[in-house]
């Protein structure tokens, strides 16, 4: 028998997760947007042969765009110009969306936790590849910001990926969903989740 009661749970459980980690928090996001600049900073303060990328804080009414990429291209001649991004955008609701998915999922909160430590690393790695790259996109436009030169078509899949992973807002609600199935389930959770009258009949068959 389907579990519809089991997965209609774990759905509300999810989305009342979710709810309550986007709600603005006082000094929630603030403490995020550092941690964000500060750790871009840090990931991205050299790139390539002259290059550099520095986050700094952006003042915005709505915060759509709080955090201001600053380019800069220090070979033969000085070269800059800037972004803005929102770092809730990029970073906090995929990060947001992977927590949910674990704390509704049922499963033992054992496994939970760990699933936890290692879907934080994993979201974690994925946020900094997005934003890897649209600076790597930026440094190979065609101006005189170019750090890199690259062939039509690498240009063409850089781009794709960056409208892929960065800009399109399925990317962080598709990778963090799948960065859970892997930190969260084992093999045959899925099938006692979704059948467990299959698995309780194979129990009580005598062997």
């Amino acid at each position: 028998m389907f579990p519809l009661k089991k997965l209609s749970g774990f759905f509300l459980r999810c989305v009342v997760y979710y709810a309550l980690l986007i709600a603005p928090w006082p000094g929630l996001m603030d403490a995020y947007r550092a941690g964000f600049r500060s750790a871009g900073n840090r990931l991205f303060q050299s790139v390539g042969r002259g290059g550099s990328v520095s986050f700094e804080p952006h003042a915005s009414n709505d915060h759509a765009e709080d955090t201001k990429l600053v380019f800069t291209k220090v070979k033969h001649y000085r070269a800059s110009a800037d972004m803005r991004i929102n770092s809730a955008y990029v970073g906090y609701r995929p990060t947001a969306f992977l927590l949910a998915l674990v704390l509704a999922s049922p499963v033992p909160w054992s496994r939970r936790g760990w699933a936890l430590l290692s879907g934080l690393v994993l979201v974690g790695v994925f946020v900094a590849m997005r934003t890897w790259l649209r600076i790597v996109d930026t440094f190979s436009n065609d101006n005189a910001l170019a750090l890199y030169t690259l062939a039509p078509w690498m240009k063409h899949t850089l781009h794709a990926g960056v409208l892929v992973l960065f800009r399109a807002p399925a990317a962080h609600y598709i990778v963090p969903m799948l960065i859970w199935m892997i930190v969260t389930f084992r093999r045959g959770d899925l099938r006692a989740l979704l059948f467990p009258s299959d698995i309780e009949q194979r129990t009580d068959e005598p062997r």
